[in-house]
């Protein structure tokens, strides 16, 4: 195998115009990621689910772990929404605006935590094959 050798200028320039392609991640995934997928696909062609099965179901159970990341934050959020519902049940206004306010906080905890739910129940169906 032949050395290139490349100055820093050049080395920027094939480094920028990689990342100004912008079809490099248009499909949410980057090369390793695609590489994991390839693999996954084999798995699935292994196991007799199709090559096209393993390589989505691999993807998709990345990007549900990507959204599980994202949602750290939101957790954080839903204990500052416990700290507010204690603050509406002590304050002073009429008891059907309390009602009203707690009814909408409840809602969005329920929601979220029904979300995070079907997140784990789909993540561990895709890793214990039960799809």
């Amino acid at each position: 195998m032949r050395k290139i050798y490349l100055t820093e200028s050049q080395l920027r320039g094939i480094i920028q115009r990689t990342i100004e392609e912008g079809s490099f991640f248009k499909d949410g995934r980057n090369p390793l990621s695609r590489v994991g997928d390839f693999f996954g696909g084999l798995r699935g062609t292994y196991k007799g689910e199709g090559f096209k099965y393993g390589e989505h179901s691999t993807a998709l159970s990345r990007f549900l772990n990507r959204l599980k990341k994202l949602d750290v934050p939101n957790e954080e959020v839903m204990g500052h929404l416990d700290l507010l519902l204690t603050r509406i049940r002590n304050s002073s206004m009429t008891q059907d605006r309390k009602d009203a306010l707690e009814s909408m906080i409840t809602n969005v905890k329920r929601e979220f935590k029904e979300y995070q739910s079907e997140l784990d129940t789909t993540i561990n169906n895709i890793k214990s094959g039960n799809i």
